[in-house]
């Protein structure tokens, strides 16, 4: 027998229906908000504990570093000198570290930079702090004692350094210092090729350089060693760029070098790609363009200004088409993606339309590759 509900009681099951299904909804949502808050806050409390983790060994590494100039009774300024050594210096096997982004790669954009005579480091992704949430937690220790001290707030301010996942970057696995004090470089010896950071090898991995760096002497190349901008350019004003771009370029761990601290975007090193253009050939050219063209992440402002003098702005705008990689087509697009972004920061007005102008170059290549190679995008 069919019951026949009544049209009020049709119409309270109808409403409390929509009731309990809205509860639900909202339920869900809640739940799903939660869950997102809570993942992104867990997230960013590792970022600031792996800058924390890495402040600290950097500090370590440095009492290491003082130590053996102590114990070589070498009579050097060191602070002086870690003031203006690039920090990869120090990374791989014998002094432990390795580097900003060995333990989280790009997601926790550590940054380090030596404050006097501390080291500071902090994540761009970790917990925003200040009372505006912009600022971020910064960790300090002692520059060569590794002594922790109170954390601090501030904008995240300072570089990467080292590369050390990257299978291509020169490490240490001995000490960096001769005998009679001088400093040797990294020579030939890969990443992939000694495995972990933290287990040292027997492999030789450093030449001597005839002059102490801290002297300003130069080695028996020419070149002055460890590779820092002010020397470089010393060098560049003295012999001409061609002379010292040929010599960089004939030894390839040199070279990268160069190229990796250009695409950081240090002020210094930028400057060095600007002169070194004047004297390149059209391989080390575009070698230097590409390095230019990745440090507009890090450093867009800076990059803006140096196209205004040197390198073109189409050129380091505009991301070549046919050179793109298949399977790496999504990591390509990221990547442009995260300069425009990073352009998006710039407040300027005296940079205004140099921005807009790469925004738009950027874009149009993003939109030039995916109509070339979007049938091929992996799954």
């Amino acid at each position: 027998m069919k019951v026949e509900l009544s049209p009020a009681k049709k119409s309270f099951l109808r409403k409390w229906t929509t009731v309990a299904v809205s509860i639900v909804i909202v339920g869900c949502l809640g739940t799903f908000l939660y869950l997102r808050w809570f993942m992104d806050h867990h997230t960013r409390v590792a970022n600031d504990k792996a800058a924390s983790l890495i402040v600290s060994q950097l500090g370590d590494a440095l009492k290491k570093l003082k130590s053996e100039l102590e114990e070589g009774r070498c009579s050097v300024d060191v602070t002086a000198y870690t003031h203006n050594i690039d920090l990869q210096y120090l990374c791989g096997p014998y002094y432990g570290w390795a580097g900003t982004e060995a333990c989280c790669g790009d997601a926790a954009r550590i940054r380090i930079r030596i404050m006097g005579d501390e080291v500071w480091g902090c994540s761009i992704e970790g917990a925003p702090a200040g009372d505006d949430g912009t600022m971020r937690n910064i960790y300090r220790v002692k520059l060569y004692g590794g002594e922790r001290l109170p954390p601090t707030t501030g904008p995240c301010a300072g570089k990467t350094f080292c590369d050390i996942h990257y299978a291509e970057s020169i490490v240490y696995t001995e000490t960096m210092l001769n005998r009679d004090c001088t400093f040797r470089k990294p020579q030939g010896i890969k990443a992939s090729q000694v495995g972990s950071v933290t287990e040292p090898t027997r492999l030789f991995v450093a030449e001597k350089a005839s002059g102490a760096a801290m002297r300003g002497t130069n080695s028996p190349s020419g070149l002055p060693y460890p590779l820092v901008p002010s020397e470089l350019i010393k060098q560049i004003d003295r012999r001409g760029p061609r002379g010292v771009i040929r010599e960089l370029f004939d030894r390839d761990e040199d070279w990268s070098d160069v190229l990796r601290n250009v695409a950081r975007g240090e002020p210094g090193w930028l400057e060095v790609a600007a002169r070194l253009q004047e004297g390149s050939d059209a391989h080390a050219g575009e070698e230097l363009v590409e390095a230019v063209r990745s440090a507009l992440t890090e450093s867009p402002e800076r990059v803006l200004e140096l196209c205004r003098k040197s390198f073109p702005l189409n050129e380091i705008c505009g991301a070549p088409v046919f050179g793109v990689d298949v399977v790496r087509l999504e990591q390509e697009i990221a990547d442009l993606n995260r300069k425009i972004r990073a352009l998006d920061r710039i407040n300027s007005p005296d940079l205004a339309e140099e921005r807009d102008k790469c925004k738009e170059l950027i874009g149009k290549s993003i939109r030039e590759i995916l109509q070339s190679y979007g049938k091929t995008k992996p799954q």
